[in-house]
């Protein structure tokens, strides 16, 4: 899903993320790093892939993924 989203992604990236203040609780993290983007295309791309996570994930695993969106240099 989130190559389909982020189909201009200079560098996409997936890792676990150990949370250091609760024991055993893990993220799925997914960085995208895109060019050339404008703050209100950061916006509504961030909105538009939570709304499709929602569609694709139950709702209890949702807080197990997080997106972090970086605008770079073109």
């Amino acid at each position: 899903m989130a190559q389909r989203r982020f189909p201009d992604a200079r560098r996409m990236a997936l890792l676990v993320e150990e949370d250091p203040e609760i024991a055993d609780d893990r993220h799925i993290v997914i960085e995208v790093d895109l060019a050339g983007v404008t703050p209100e295309e950061y916006v509504e791309r961030d909105r538009q892939w939570g709304h499709e996570l929602f569609q694709i994930c139950p709702a209890p695993l949702i807080c197990a993924f997080r997106l972090s969106l970086s605008i770079i240099d073109s």
